[in-house]
């Protein structure tokens, strides 16, 4: 036997062997591992299944996102300095067939009218749990297209949320 054929390359196992043993070890030892190899790094992405949004991950959101395909979780931190709407928009042009929870909680209400639920449509049916606490303002609009993007959701959290109505609103009710 050759010294290369005896190597501990990890292409000697499956790749669904090493995900089953690395899926022992914590998210810091994911990242240690990650570094070792080119096959480390594709099993650990598999396995890395929440991500919180922070300010110092805003400018990478996307590469996050990219990188990892299995997120059952996303969450904003509630003191993120960014447009929700657009936050929004950005995670929805990822595909992100497993994602079965999304918190949007802010610290306190940011006043602006959002109109990042449109982008949702059919991208996350499995979504469960959308919370939306402290988000801002909504519209009639914005409320109806809740359900139609996640038609699965079974959690639904709209507390302190404020409910606008605009101008088009008026004119469809006076006809």
């Amino acid at each position: 036997m050759s010294p290369s054929s005896s190597s501990s390359s990890p292409s000697l196992l499956p790749k669904e062997l090493w995900e089953t043993v690395l899926s022992y070890l914590s998210h810091h030892d994911h990242e240690a591992t990650s570094l070792s190899s080119r096959n480390f790094l594709s099993i650990t992405n598999k396995l890395f299944t929440s991500l919180t949004i922070s300010n110092q991950a805003l400018p990478f959101l996307s590469a996050l996102l990219l990188r990892f395909p299995n997120l059952t979780s996303i969450k904003l931190a509630p003191s993120i300095s960014f447009p929700t709407n657009i936050l929004l928009t950005t995670i929805a042009s990822f595909h992100l067939p497993l994602l079965h929870s999304l918190d949007l909680t802010r610290e306190s209400s940011s006043l602006e009218h959002q109109h990042g639920f449109s982008g949702f449509h059919g991208k996350f049916p499995y979504l469960k749990s959308l919370n939306c606490f402290h988000m801002g303002e909504l519209s009639r609009d914005d409320l109806l297209l809740i359900p139609r993007a996640f038609p699965n959701l079974e959690e639904l959290d709209l507390s302190f949320v404020t409910l606008v109505h605009t101008l088009a609103h008026t004119f469809t009710f006076l006809t």
